[in-house]
């Protein structure tokens, strides 16, 4: 607000006295200067996200650095052990011919059922 009194004054002593050239690149001066309030608050929302974004990446870099110091937890902690493509692969094939083997007998246990019912 100080920048814009300072125009104004400027531009009011420029109509009462008469063209003065130093007052007239003063007054372009200050019009170069000030910059409207939404690009102020642009220039500061970007500045904020930008020192925000900063201080993320560091934040990271320490907890990398701090987590790369630290050792390993032991396997006897209770951490599931890392499985090979083949164990995976088995696992996971274990797993389908028991559900499609559940399945399998929940459709003949329902069949089961069912026959009593016709019959009757």
């Amino acid at each position: 607000h100080k920048a814009r009194k300072e125009v104004d004054d400027l531009k009011k002593k420029k109509e009462g006295e008469g063209e003065a050239p130093a007052a007239e690149a003063a007054a372009e001066e200050g019009d170069k200067k000030e910059m409207s309030e939404d690009e102020a608050a642009v220039r500061i929302q970007s500045q904020f996200k930008g020192h925000k974004a900063r201080k993320e990446v560091d934040d990271l870099k320490k907890s990398k650095e701090a987590a790369a110091s630290e050792p390993e937890p032991a396997a006897e902690e209770g951490d599931k052990k890392e499985m090979s493509e083949d164990e995976a692969a088995v696992r996971i094939q274990s797993q389908f011919k028991g559900h499609k083997a559940r399945k399998e007998v929940d459709d003949l246990k329902k069949k089961k059922d069912e026959e009593p019912k016709e019959h009757a």
